[in-house]
């Protein structure tokens, strides 16, 4: 009995593991990417502040949902949490962060405009001519 408790911890520790592979890392562009440790709930949008992308500053926290860049600026849209681990998918936030040739230095300092309704970002996409949300790591092309 002892014996097959011993497996049994090996393999929920070694299946721990094998799913920690496959959380997404998928970098944007420059010094940003979309991370997640787990599972989409815990996606946000971080900048790497080492110049070999060990650390990451979370700029947007949980739980991303689309994503876009350009030269100018970084979009992103996320359903905010209602606790520590589950979104509240019946609401949408849209925020952007002005782009800087420092973005890539540890120094530097995010300034995240948001969070706007989709209306409002709808508003300050016309007046800022910001880039579309075109990124969704859960390959869901609706747009919420």
């Amino acid at each position: 009995m002892p014996r097959a408790l011993i497996v049994l911890f090996v393999l929920l520790t070694l299946g721990g593991c094998f799913t920690s592979m496959f959380a997404l890392n998928q970098k944007l562009d420059g010094p940003w990417r979309l991370e997640e440790t787990d599972t989409a709930q815990d996606r946000v949008l971080c900048r790497s502040n080492a110049e070999d992308g060990s650390g990451c500053s979370v700029e947007i926290d949980a739980m991303v949902f689309a994503a876009g860049w350009d030269g100018r600026y970084i979009v992103i849209a996320r359903h905010p949490l209602l606790d520590v681990s589950r979104p509240d998918m019946t609401k949408s936030e849209y925020y952007y962060i002005r782009r800087s040739p420092e973005e890539a230095k540890p120094t530097w300092r995010a300034a995240p405009r948001g969070p706007f309704s989709k209306a409002q970002f709808g508003n300050e996409t016309a007046r800022l001519g910001l880039p579309p949300l075109t990124i969704r790591p859960d390959g869901d092309s609706r747009f919420p």
